[in-house]
C-alpha cells in the first residue's frame, strides 16, 4: 500500500457535519495520521479565518487552500496569514468601487447569494463570452462564487503538491461536491462522502459514510494504523 504523505479534505459537507461541527472520531483519525507524518491540508470555498476555527479543533498546523483554490496559505497560533500562491481577480463593480479602491487586499472570491432562479440567471450571463475570464462554480442552489479562470483545488493542489516534492499517489482526498471532483481525481485516492450527488461518487475511487458518521476516521484507519 502507498504511503500517504498528504490528506486533503474539503469542509462543508465532508469534514464537519450538518451543523458545522467536527466529529470527535474525524478528530482523533485526523490527528492519528499527522502523528504518524501526514500533513492535513483544508480545501475549501471558505476563507482563511473561516478555516482557522477548524485546523484549531483539530489541533493541527493545516495548509489550506481557500476560495476553492485561489488561496493557498497558512495561518501560525495568531491567525497570521502568510500566502504560498493566489490569484486573484479584477471585479468590475458600481456601488463598491470606493470601497475596493481604498482596499490594496485582493480580490480572490466574490460570492453571490440570492434566490435559485435569480443565482441560475446570474451564473448563464456569466457563462458568456464576455465573462470568460472567470470561474463560476454554484456551491448551492442560493450560492453562485465567482474566482478567475483556471481556479480550482485540483490545480492549487497540484502545485501544493509540487512545491513539497510530493507525488499525486501519495495524497488521498475527501471531498461531496461538484467542485471537489477534479480534486478527488487528482489524488491517489478519492473518497466521496456518502451524502455527496451520484455524479460525484462516481467519479470518486471509492465511497464513503456521509458526513455525520465516522466515515473518515474510518477511512484514515485502513492507511494510518
Amino acid at each position: 500500500m502507498t504511503t500517504i504523505k498528504r490528506i486533503v479534505s474539503d469542509i462543508d459537507g465532508t469534514l464537519v457535519d450538518d451543523q458545522g461541527q467536527l466529529l470527535p472520531a474525524t478528530i482523533k483519525g485526523v490527528q492519528a495520521a499527522v502523528a504518524q507524518g501526514a500533513q492535513m491540508v483544508l480545501a475549501s470555498a471558505r476563507s482563511p479565518k473561516g478555516m482557522f476555527g477548524i485546523a484549531q479543533q483539530l489541533g493541527i498546523n493545516s495548509t489550506m487552500i481557500a476560495y476553492n483554490g485561489a488561496l493557498t496559505a497558512t495561518t501560525d497560533v495568531n491567525d497570521q496569514l502568510t500566502v504560498y500562491e493566489q490569484c486573484a481577480i479584477q471585479p468590475r463593480v458600481t456601488d463598491l468601487a470606493v470601497w475596493l479602491k481604498r482596499t490594496p487586499t485582493p480580490v480572490h472570491k466574490i460570492m453571490i447569494m440570492a434566490d435559485p432562479d435569480v443565482i441560475q440567471a446570474i451564473e448563464q450571463r456569466l457563462m458568456s463570452d464576455e465573462f470568460e475570464q472567470l470561474a463560476v462554480y454554484r456551491s448551492k442552489d442560493t450560492y453562485l462564487e465567482i474566482v478567475a479562470a483556471g481556479v480550482t483545488k485540483a490545480a492549487a493542489l497540484i502545485k501544493l503538491l509540487q512545491d513539497d516534492q510530493v507525488t499525486p499517489a501519495e495524497a488521498i482526498a475527501f471531498g461531496d461536491n461538484f467542485n471537489d471532483v477534479a480534486m478527488l481525481q487528482t489524488g491517489g485516492v478519492g473518497i466521496a462522502m456518502a451524502n455527496a450527488p451520484q455524479a460525484v461518487k462516481n467519479a470518486a475511487n471509492t465511497v464513503t459514510t456521509d458526513n455525520n458518521h465516522d466515515g473518515i476516521q474510518a477511512t484514515l484507519a485502513r492507511y494510518f494504523s
